[in-house]
């Protein structure tokens, strides 16, 4: 069950931490890519996107 999400992506919001990380390792260690948008600075994506 290692490779559940292989040549999936997951997009987290809130992932930055708290949950939301926990959440986002969980889907990196099925092997999955994940994307994390949060207001938090993070190695993805910083901001709101209802506002882009």
């Amino acid at each position: 069950m290692e490779n559940r999400f292989r040549n999936k992506v997951a997009v987290i919001t809130g992932g930055a931490s708290g949950i939301g990380r926990c959440i986002c390792d969980m889907f990196k260690s099925q092997g999955a890519e994940v994307c994390v948008v949060d207001i938090v600075p993070n190695d993805y994506f910083t901001g709101d996107i209802g506002n882009r």
